[in-house]
């Protein structure tokens, strides 16, 4: 048992009387494990061909970056 990740459930939070948990930082190191994963089979492979189709498209990180509204203004 790990003492920093088995502490409670979400559904024990939510008896507590919690209406939201914050997960900060999985998802980080979620992506940490996702880049070393990708960087490695750039390397192995010596190109971004095989990766490209199991990667966040491009359209997708301007989406975020809010490239739409700053070519607007």
């Amino acid at each position: 048992m790990n003492p920093w990740t088995d502490i409670l459930t979400a559904a024990e939070l939510e008896k507590g009387g919690f209406s939201m948990a914050i997960y900060a930082n999985q998802g980080l190191r979620a992506s940490i494990r996702a880049m070393k994963e990708v960087f490695e089979r750039i390397d192995k492979d010596g190109c971004t061909a095989g990766v490209e189709q199991e990667i966040a498209p491009l359209s997708e990180v301007f989406e975020i970056q809010g490239m739409k509204d700053m070519q607007e203004d």
